[in-house]
């Protein structure tokens, strides 16, 4: 089963109905290549889901999650401001020292 996280909800994908599937990160989207569409197996097109946060595969053995730039951008953040707050400590320390 592969769960495609998207900002308006989750799409569920059964990997055995799937050629391939393809998670491009720049552009928040998941190329999907079904193996057939209905009753018509020699006319197979790809669709795309867009606005991805991440991509999860998940089989009964093992889990596998990617996760969404969303998230890395939000870690990024948080070591920034992290390295603020140390910094505006120091500065109190200083001030404190001083009076």
């Amino acid at each position: 089963m592969i769960i495609v996280k998207t900002n308006n909800g989750d799409r569920f994908i059964n990997e055995a109905e799937t050629l391939q599937v393809i998670h491009n990160k720049d552009k928040a989207e998941v190329e999907v290549w079904p193996s057939k569409w209905g009753n018509q197996p020699h006319q197979i097109q790809n669709y795309i889901i867009e606005h991805v946060e991440s991509v999860i595969y998940t089989t009964q053995e093992t889990k596998w999650k990617d996760e969404g730039s969303e998230l890395e951008t939000l870690k990024t953040e948080n070591i920034i401001l992290e390295n603020r707050i140390v910094q505006l400590q120091e500065k109190l320390r200083d001030y404190g020292c001083e009076l």
